[in-house]
């Protein structure tokens, strides 16, 4: 289970990379399209933080329409899903390799904490 898991946060890695790999192409196209007609022109940009300054406005638009794409926000959501569920699978892989040791899990912890703080509140309720 944990790896076909860990294929799958591996598929889905590999699908925002790609999402964010054509971000960054259309925003580079889209710098070079802001840039040449001042290059065309003569005028060269003043400093690098103008060239900068249009990259990052480049970068912001092309970013705000592909953050609302159906394909950037599946494969968001899918390396969520997938992580989600690895770490819930690893849990409990450890919560098992836990108690055949006869180890403290996580679980039975988390549950010495609670009414360790109901205690505590108990008394402190009583003065």
């Amino acid at each position: 289970k944990i790896a076909q898991l860990l294929t799958r946060c591996h598929q889905a890695q590999m699908q925002v990379s790609s999402q964010w790999n054509d971000i960054i192409g259309k925003s580079l196209h889209e710098l070079s399209e802001r840039l040449a007609p001042r290059l065309k022109s003569g005028a060269v940009p003043g400093s690098m933080k103008e060239v900068y300054d249009l990259w990052v406005d480049a970068a912001e638009s092309v970013y705000g329409q592909a953050a609302r794409a159906g394909a950037f926000v599946q494969a968001q959501a899918e390396l969520t899903n997938a992580t989600s569920q690895l770490r819930s699978a690893q849990r409990e892989l450890l919560e098992e390799w836990a108690r055949q040791f006869d180890l403290p899990t996580r679980s039975e912890l988390n549950s010495i904490h609670q009414q360790l703080r109901d205690l505590k509140a108990a008394l402190a309720a009583r003065g």
